[in-house]
């Protein structure tokens, strides 16, 4: 950390990784609740992150820098110390190698908890940005040049009280990350700021959402209840009736891809006394559709299913038991690692996928 003139605090971090040791910058002084945190920020080198702690303190009230054991600048002794509560938000998240992650994410801790994965809207290297973080409370936003990348409140359901006053403080993490920051200013929030800060609504553009909970409903009135849905049956869409998919096919995960449905699912077979015995292999089949109701399962010529290519399994191998694929929209995903599936494997951890192995493909693109 260098001071490259005064009001400009300058940090390097080149040769680490993001986990290991961190460059570490906080203010001496507690700040109180009910703050707006501004600064300018200037990413000079992009192979990692920076992150920005508000409200960091003991969970019993001890001073964050003083009144704890010391730290040695590793993540896990700011986010992981059972002794230690802070918020924080991520800016400019790019990976060691100056890959960006897609997104900036609010967190709780101890515990690395998500509050909300939201924009980056400082993704541009070299250039000068205006960050403000308000907080009220449970009530954060991060702002980027006078717009709101991201806003929450946080629901309260974590053990212990929610982090308020504190310390304010940087890290910057990665292979080759170098940062100024110039022009902090923290103020106190009056009354109007508070009711501005409550009242600013979530942007969910034109996107459908889900209402699984009460995280977009500010009130409910007049009647107005969550509610969910019954199904109602109707006409068989798709038989799993060859010898590959068995008797157990299931983990159907179906999504859109431009005018076509996909769907992968599980074929499996299973045989004698509680179904234990396995008939065959675990293994990945694949359907399409136009109208989500009319499916065909083409013949990929893909994997060998006792002796023949002539089957719609695109995959036989680890992971095969719970394929849940996908299509990352992602803009900065490389285009060959577009369709991914999330898999689990009784001989490995659970992971994502992204398959292209010799000629056989995890999922089907439009060429087949």
């Amino acid at each position: 950390m260098t001071l490259v003139e005064p009001g400009v605090m300058r940090l390097d971090c080149t040769g680490s990784k993001q986990g290991g040791q961190g460059c570490m910058a906080f203010c001496k002084k507690d700040f109180p609740d009910n703050i707006c945190v501004e600064f300018d920020f200037f990413m000079e080198k992009n192979d990692g992150l920076t992150i920005t702690f508000i409200g960091m303190k003991g969970v019993r009230g001890e001073d964050a820098l003083d009144g704890l054991p010391a730290k040695k600048g590793v993540f896990a002794d700011y986010v992981q110390n059972k002794r230690l509560q802070s918020y924080h938000v991520s800016i400019c998240r790019y990976n060691d190698v100056g890959r960006h992650t897609g997104v900036s994410n609010w967190r709780r801790n101890p515990g690395l908890n998500m509050m909300l994965s939201g924009k980056d809207l400082c993704k541009v290297p070299q250039k000068k940005y205006r960050v403000a973080i308000f907080k009220k409370g449970p009530q954060l936003q991060l702002q980027v040049d006078g717009k709101v990348a991201s806003d929450f409140t946080d629901p309260r359901k974590l053990p212990g009280e929610i982090p308020t006053d504190g310390k304010i403080g940087f890290r910057l993490i990665g292979g080759e990350a170098v940062a100024r920051f110039s022009n902090f200013k923290v103020t106190a929030l009056d009354v109007m700021d508070s009711v501005a800060l409550a009242q600013t609504p979530i942007d969910i553009g034109s996107r459908l959402e889900l209402m699984v909970d009460d995280y977009l409903i500010d009130t409910l009135s007049g009647g107005a209840e969550l509610r969910l849905h019954r199904p109602i049956a109707r006409e068989v869409a798709i038989m799993h009736d060859k010898p590959w998919e068995g008797s157990t096919s299931g983990f159907h995960s179906v999504f859109r891809d431009g005018e076509i449905y996909r769907m992968y699912y599980r074929g499996a077979h299973r045989m004698g006394k509680m179904m234990s015995e396995r008939g065959h292999p675990e293994l990945v089949c694949y359907a399409q559709s136009t109208d989500g109701i009319h499916w065909t399962k083409p013949d990929l010529g893909i994997v060998s299913f006792r002796g023949s290519k002539k089957n719609n399994i695109i995959w036989d191998g680890r992971g095969a038991h719970a394929f849940s694929a996908f299509k990352d929209t992602n803009p900065d995903c490389k285009p060959q690692e577009r369709y991914k599936a999330f898999a689990f494997s009784k001989r490995g951890p659970q992971g994502l996928l992204c398959l292209q192995v010799g000629r056989r493909h995890a999922l089907v693109d439009d060429a087949g």
